[in-house]
């Protein structure tokens, strides 16, 4: 059973939204939260993982760390989103729907 808890952030007022998938995912300066039904991942303050029903953006924020990699892969375990990304010689990529795709620049976005 899941159960969800909406706490407010003393910081900017937004509603985290905690669930069991939150310790899967990780919780060193990791948050999640959805607003208008788009939810986020954010990892330290980069929103690593943004999704809703028709996309999925992910965001290095320049920070190309295993780190910012696991929290991307373990959302999409959790949310069952379907892609993985793997780095290749210093270049980034992700595999979704059978294709590989390289990260241009920080981001990439991808369509569900």
């Amino acid at each position: 059973m899941k159960m969800k808890v909406r706490v407010n952030n003393r910081y900017d007022n937004r509603e985290f939204l905690y669930d069991d998938n939150r310790a899967s995912i990780g919780s060193h300066k990791t948050s999640i939260f959805e607003d208008k039904g788009v939810t986020f991942i954010v990892y330290h303050k980069t929103a690593v993982v943004k999704f809703n029903d028709d996309s999925i953006i992910l965001n290095t924020g320049g920070w190309e760390t295993p780190t910012t990699k696991k929290r991307m892969n373990q959302t999409s375990d959790v949310y069952n989103l379907g892609f993985q990304v793997f780095q290749k010689a210093f270049n980034w990529y992700v595999n979704y729907q059978g294709k590989i795709l390289e990260f241009d620049s920080n981001e990439i976005k991808l369509s569900r």
